[in-house]
């Protein structure tokens, strides 16, 4: 005899939609999204998706910024050897203004086409020409001897060429994007400067930027006859 199956009714598929993703699958998915401007329109969408993109700790945005760093419109190039900090070039060679090479993703040669200037003619003159020390995000840090330099009593500096003289270092860190810039003063007069530093600012959850960055500058005392180093924010003196 027969045993006949018995059919079963299939259930019809209920109809999903994206508000049944979780939190961790939402995640993934917002951190597709091509652009900031797209990820701030998803936000803006609901209080959840608003809620999984600003998250306590922060921890979204971290990733998302890992993920889709920001394009570089351009590399600044130090025409002449490594900053010399005062020590004479060699052959007497003069410094030469960094030269800003745009990246071809910015560059267009259509008519008409806006070209964002990003020349360094906004600092104060000085004179002369400034040398690039360092580049950090937005962030350049330039440096020139000042006219002058503090004459002292005792050995000379043998670091330097300049016999019994310290350099007076002229340090600014300036954004050419916005054209703005601040002068970092020296912690005293006569220093004897190894090298300079752009570093992230004491801000943990923001990018280095005009408003948060340090600069360490690493000098070398003949005194001890050992290097120290000496960190500074914007505004402040060195301590």
């Amino acid at each position: 005899m027969a045993i006949k199956k018995r059919r079963r009714n299939r259930l019809p598929a209920r109809a999903t939609s994206v508000r049944d993703l979780s939190d961790d699958l939402l995640e993934v998915v917002l951190l597709g999204l091509d652009s900031p401007v797209c990820l701030v329109r998803a936000a803006a969408t609901c209080k959840r998706w608003r809620r999984v993109v600003a998250d306590a700790d922060g921890a979204f945005l971290c990733r998302f910024r890992c993920l889709h760093a920001p394009p570089a419109i351009g590399t600044y190039y130090s025409v002449n050897p490594p900053c010399s900090y005062g020590r004479r070039f060699p052959n007497d060679l003069e410094a030469a203004e960094p030269v800003f090479a745009p990246s071809p993703a910015s560059a267009s040669d259509e008519p008409g086409a806006h070209r964002i200037s990003l020349d360094l003619d906004f600092l104060p003159p000085t004179g002369g020409s400034r040398e690039l020390v360092d580049g950090r995000g937005s962030l350049l840090l330039l440096f020139k001897e000042k006219d002058g330099t503090q004459r002292v009593d005792g050995p000379g500096c043998m670091c330097c060429a300049h016999g019994f003289d310290y350099v007076t270092p002229d340090l600014v860190v300036c954004e050419p994007l916005t054209r703005r810039y601040e002068a970092i003063r020296p912690p005293y007069l006569g220093v004897c400067m190894v090298g300079a530093f752009l570093l992230d600012g004491e801000a943990a959850d923001e990018a280095i930027g005009f408003t948060n960055f340090r600069v360490l500058l690493v000098l070398y005392e003949h005194d001890v006859g050992r290097p120290h180093g000496r960190a500074q924010r914007p505004g402040l003196p060195f301590r």
